[in-house]
């Protein structure tokens, strides 16, 4: 209880306890839940520490129309565009670096509706399980045959 994960996860609690109509802060959420609360994310945030694979809360956010906010490990620069469908932070740990894109995207709406637009845009047909399926489909068959 005492490392920073948790400590942040305290502090980011605290923010939504005293910022009710701002911050809406669920901790962990299963996945049927999630789906149903992504067409209210105005921002989706997602600071991993160190490894990160296919994140599928950040596909989902995209598709959904949901701007991110993100770190640049592993997979996520794959998935987040930087500049046109979220923001991405080398550090999870640099607070600053966080509240600075925040605030850009409360004080630039027409940036944040760009962001928004183009998630809308791109993420059905990037993330869309026919299109998972068919590159599966593809590099198995590369395997086998190759």
């Amino acid at each position: 209880k005492n490392s920073s994960n948790y400590l942040f996860y305290k502090d980011i609690e605290a923010l939504s306890v005293k910022h009710p109509n701002l911050i809406f802060f669920h901790g962990w959420v299963n996945h049927a839940k999630l789906v149903k609360l992504y067409k209210y994310f105005d921002l989706s945030v997602l600071l991993s520490q160190n490894h990160e694979g296919n994140s599928l809360f950040l596909m989902e956010s995209i598709v959904s129309g949901t701007p991110v906010l993100a770190t640049r490990v592993g997979g996520i620069p794959e998935i987040v565009n930087e500049g046109f469908t979220g923001l991405l932070l080398d550090d999870p740990e640099d607070i600053e670096g966080v509240k600075k894109r925040i605030i850009r995207l409360l004080q630039d709406p027409k940036f944040y509706n760009s962001l928004k637009k183009n998630c809308s845009k791109i993420g059905r047909s990037k993330f869309s399980y026919a299109r998972a399926a068919s590159e599966l489909g593809c590099f198995l068959t590369e395997v086998l045959e190759g």
